[in-house]
């Protein structure tokens, strides 16, 4: 979802080696593990393919992360409490005066 923002914005993500975070893991259960995060892997490639074809209709950024979670949601990618937590989200950052930055690029997400 970022990375799709983000084109809107012209800017990217960049991606560094594992050796800037240690993970301290604790003892777990890698069955169980996967089977909770089944659901993740099988509608990943699905979800890719979604958000680099979605075409915003908002103009600004906290109006498109909005939009793009709830077309999320109607899709089944994503659960209704994360559409509810992203809309707090946005409303925290405006009440506590946040400057969102200017969409960049057209609707379409050209700048990709």
């Amino acid at each position: 979802v970022l990375q799709r923002l983000l084109w809107d914005l012209g800017a990217s993500v960049a991606v560094a080696g594992r050796t800037w975070v240690r993970q301290l893991r604790n003892s777990h259960d890698y069955l169980a593990d996967f089977i909770a995060e089944a659901d993740v892997y099988e509608k990943s490639e699905a979800m890719m393919k979604f958000l680099a074809e979605w075409v915003p209709t908002s103009g600004t950024l906290p109006a498109r992360l909005e939009e793009v979670y709830i077309e999320l949601y109607r899709r089944g990618f994503v659960e209704e409490d994360e559409v509810y937590h992203v809309q707090r989200w946005i409303e925290a950052l405006i009440y506590l005066g946040y400057r969102w930055p200017r969409v960049a690029s057209s609707a379409t997400g050209d700048s990709r």
